[in-house]
């Protein structure tokens, strides 16, 4: 295991010092923070809030700003309990100026339920930041369900959804390496992949798209972590 381990990390290193900040999938990040200040928001939504690991995002905010955290659980930095696929059951439609989630989409059975819920609580002109992992471990099984790259934000942030897309990126190279080598997984390390994908939307107007598929038929009997919801 330890031969290994060290095989895995040999050409890694640790990231230097404005390395990250200029990671095109951070500068994504910051670019929101900055276009959310120049918005002067009154109402901010986290989707999926609940600060695990004791990670926060909500210090950017203006002071003048209401933070609202919304999570599947209830736990630290969460003010609303519910789940994203009834966003609009729980916050007010049209009250909220922007929304944000992080680590959360991978974990949504039907993200693009979520995407028209996030419109259906936005203004018109809301800002949307969503990243997720477009190269991860799989974690919190069975509630693992998706990876995105950038070119998928386009299929749940568009205009049949309400929304337009400003700007989407990839963040942190990444390797994925077989255990296994056969012809497709020659070389598999030397293609690109990314740590994570990001989008920055803007809402544009009303959608009137409906998914009516029960969870916890789909989901073949397990439980999902909010019950039984149709969407």
């Amino acid at each position: 295991m330890r031969e290994r381990v060290r095989s895995l990390l040999e050409g890694t290193r640790e990231a230097s010092p404005g390395e990250l900040a200029a990671d095109p999938g951070h500068v994504l990040w910051s670019q929101f923070h900055q276009l959310v200040r120049d918005a002067a928001p009154q109402v901010a939504v986290e989707v999926g809030s609940r600060a695990r690991s004791g990670n926060l995002y909500r210090d950017w905010l203006p002071d003048t700003c209401r933070y609202v955290g919304f999570d599947v659980h209830a736990g630290p930095n969460v003010d609303v309990v519910g789940d994203a696929h009834r966003l609009s059951t729980h916050i007010d439609h049209g009250s909220v100026d922007v929304a944000w989630s992080i680590s959360t989409f991978e974990h949504l059975a039907m993200p693009w339920v979520a995407a028209v819920e996030l419109g259906r609580v936005m203004k018109l002109g809301g800002l949307v930041y969503v990243q997720s992992h477009q190269t991860w471990p799989v974690h919190d099984a069975p509630w693992d369900f998706w990876r995105f790259s950038k070119f998928a934000w386009d299929t749940l942030f568009n205009a049949y959804s309400g929304f337009e897309v400003i700007a989407a990126e990839m963040g942190e190279p990444a390797s994925v390496r077989a255990h296994t080598q056969h012809p497709p997984t020659i070389g598999l390390e030397d293609q690109p992949s990314f740590l994570f994908s990001a989008v920055i939307a803007r809402k544009i107007g009303d959608s009137d798209l409906r998914w009516e598929v029960p969870l916890d038929e789909v989901l073949r009997g397990s439980r999902y972590p909010a019950g039984e919801i149709t969407p």
